[in-house]
Parts: C-alpha cells; sequence; structure tokens
C-alpha cells in the first residue's frame, strides 16, 4: 500500500513552521498506522502459532515477554517499566476517568473502560513483572454484550482506540501491550521486581 504523501516545505530565508508542524504530524500518523498493523499482524501471527501447536505441527515454545529489543520502538521499552497503579473514577454510565501513577486523568468511554479493565486483570502466570498476557478471545469473552461477542476485528479496533486516547491524553500508547501471547495492560504485578535488560 503506497504511504500518504506529505506537504511539501516552502524553500526560503525563513522556515515555514507551520509546514513543518503538518509534516511531522503526517509523519507521525503514518509511522503510527505502520506500528498497528505491525502490531496486529505479530499477533495473529502468535495466535497461528497457538493453532499450530494445539495440532502438533510444531513444538511448543516457551513464554517470553514479549517483542524482543531491536524491534521495540522507544515507547515500547519504556512501556516495560510499567505503572504502579490504576485509579478509576466510573460514572454511572460505565466511562470513567483512570489516574495512572497518580497523573492526570484519561477519560474512556465504556467500552474502553470495559476493555482497560480486562487488560489489567492478573489472574494467571506471567513471565516477568508485569499482568499476565490475554489472548484476544478472553478480551471477547470479557467485552461481550448480552447475547453478542464482538468480533477479532472489533477487539482490534478497540485496542487502537484506547491507545490513541492514551496517547492524546500525554500518556505512553505502548502501555497497551502486544505479543505472540496476546495484549496486556503494563501493569506492575503486586511486590513485582522490575529487572529490564540493557538495549545497549
Amino acid at each position: 500500500m503506497p504511504l500518504p504523501t506529505t506537504p511539501s516545505i516552502a524553500h526560503g530565508p525563513v522556515l515555514d513552521i507551520a509546514a513543518l508542524q503538518r509534516e511531522l504530524r503526517a509523519l507521525l500518523n503514518i509511522v503510527s498506522r505502520l506500528e498497528e498493523r505491525l502490531d496486529a499482524r505479530c499477533a495473529e501471527l502468535g495466535e497461528l502459532r497457538g493453532e499450530f501447536q494445539v495440532k502438533g505441527v510444531t513444538k511448543p515454545r516457551p513464554p517470553s515477554s514479549g517483542t524482543s529489543a531491536p524491534q521495540q520502538s522507544e515507547g515500547q521499552r519504556r512501556a516495560m517499566e510499567g505503572v504502579s497503579s490504576i485509579k478509576a473514577i466510573v460514572q454511572p454510565d460505565g466511562s470513567a476517568l483512570i489516574h495512572l501513577d497518580g497523573r492526570a486523568g484519561v477519560a474512556l468511554t465504556a467500552s474502553l473502560a470495559r476493555l482497560l479493565d480486562v487488560l489489567k486483570r492478573d489472574d494467571g502466570a506471567s513471565p516477568d513483572h508485569l499482568v499476565v498476557w490475554k489472548p484476544v478471545a478472553v478480551l471477547q469473552e470479557g467485552l461481550k454484550g448480552p447475547g453478542k461477542i464482538r468480533s477479532e476485528r472489533a477487539v482490534r479496533q478497540l485496542i487502537y482506540r484506547l491507545r490513541q486516547q492514551l496517547s492524546e491524553s500525554g500518556e505512553n500508547r505502548w502501555l497497551v501491550m502486544s505479543s505472540e501471547h496476546g495484549y496486556r495492560f503494563a501493569l506492575r504485578r503486586e511486590g513485582a521486581a522490575v529487572t529490564l535488560a540493557s538495549n545497549k
């Protein structure tokens, strides 16, 4: 798919700051969309591997903590530290204002608040200091309404919207983490020590 073109920058003794800002925003949007596409493909690959393992086509691999370091963006590396607390002020309609480590609130719709609630659960074994990974099927179960289960595509769209909302509120979009094991929110497990590998 061809990448969108970006606006040209006027040449001259005075830099067109507005044009530079527009180009920067356009480039950031392109990078964001590409990261989301890569993220979705990685999740799909993990699910396919899981299906092959169930059928005995390949041997199971030991769990990993996520994407390997060289493939991670700076935001993804920072997200590995995780947050220690999530405070949610839930409204009667299900929407919520969440505070990560006591910082300014992030407003979430009812659907996004419900998604976050599932992503931050810690009800199993985790390979590191953050809460457990959740396969798409677990998210579908946690998000289903009366007699209706969300499609995998709808779940991934919610993941994208939650990341966008975090980013627009000044938080790290990659706190919503993904790997071949599924998705999770970068919430530290109670009493877990943070040990991060060096990227040097």
